[in-house]
């Protein structure tokens, strides 16, 4: 649903949504290593309006690892798909 910059206080100048997410009951795909999926998660996430690039080696990746796996995921650099 939709929530409306006039239900918060200071106003902000975006609309917000809430999302009711329910988990799966088993996993969509099998992770091989699960300890270096959370890492990457966990990475990619920690900081706010960075590329996933520079979010990424600010956790300990190494640049030529990242440029290596971002390729093969068909990614851009910064983040978003390949045209």
């Amino acid at each position: 649903m939709t929530v409306s910059p006039s239900s918060f206080f200071p106003v902000p100048k975006v609309f917000s949504m809430v999302l009711c997410l329910t988990p799966l009951s088993y996993p969509r795909i099998a992770v091989a290593d699960e300890k270096l999926f959370f890492r990457v998660v966990k990475g990619a996430f920690a900081q706010r309006r960075k590329t996933l690039l520079n979010s990424l080696k600010g956790s300990g990746f190494l640049p030529d690892f990242l440029a290596e796996k971002i390729t093969a995921a068909e990614l851009t650099p910064k983040g978003g798909e390949k045209p």
